[in-house]
């Protein structure tokens, strides 16, 4: 391995990342997970790096050289800004090689998550809806337009799109299909309900994810709490 590389260890859940120095050293967003109010950017072994499983070499982009790469990623050592979902160390390692802070880890989470809090708001969102014609016949159907969304979404992120890109597309593919199937169970005016039961599950689900957030992420919660 060449310094500038981009590493990763498996740890089922989820992967860690970092970057190849030199002399057996690793830059990386230490702790993470593990205690996130104290992550902060480092230089380590790789012995501590790999934390006794295999280190594995990841092809991201990279758009700079090996020591350009190290002069990025040592302009950061000491932050301690670390965030789950949106500053993590998968995030640093492809700043560091491509200046774009991408993890698509993350962002699959990210979707899963907020998706998930949709489907379960399906019934309670049908039965504030109760002036709605067909809420009933559509809510349940509407799970498959939360699926087309989600894999939309996901396909994206594999792609390489952003997190907002990929959201978008998905999106739009949920808006559709929840159109649609309203489009069939009851005409035009279906198709008005199944838009507004899916744009209401969107809304719950994206307060339940920053509520999630924030509970992991309290260092976020305290920044917001003193403003």
């Amino acid at each position: 391995m060449a310094i500038g590389d981009h590493l990763t260890v498996d740890h089922g859940l989820y992967t860690h990342h970092g970057i190849e120095v030199d002399d057996g050293f690793v830059i990386h967003y230490g702790r993470g997970l593990s205690d996130i109010k104290n992550a902060k950017i480092e230089i380590v072994s790789r012995e501590i790096f790999a934390d006794g499983k295999p280190i594995k070499l990841v092809k991201s982009p990279c758009i700079f050289s090996g020591p350009e790469v190290i002069e990025r990623a040592k302009s950061r050592l000491g932050e301690n800004c670390y965030d789950v979902f949106d500053n993590n160390c998968e995030h640093f390692a492809n700043w560091c090689r491509s200046d774009d802070a991408l993890s698509p880890q993350a962002q699959t989470t990210k979707t899963l998550l907020r998706q998930t809090a949709a489907i379960a708001s399906r019934p309670l969102v049908a039965k504030t809806m109760q002036k709605v014609a067909l809420r009933r016949a559509i809510a349940a159907p509407l799970i498959v337009a939360d699926l087309v969304q989600t894999g939309v979404e996901i396909a994206a992120t594999r792609s390489g799109k952003s997190h907002e890109h990929s959201e978008r597309l998905g999106s739009r593919a949920g808006a559709a299909t929840s159109m649609g199937i309203g489009l069939v169970a009851g005409g035009p005016i279906g198709a008005a309900s199944g838009l507004g039961l899916w744009m209401a599950g969107q809304v719950f689900a994206k307060a339940a994810l920053r509520s999630g957030q924030n509970l992991l992420n309290p260092r976020s919660a305290d920044d917001t709490d003193t403003e």
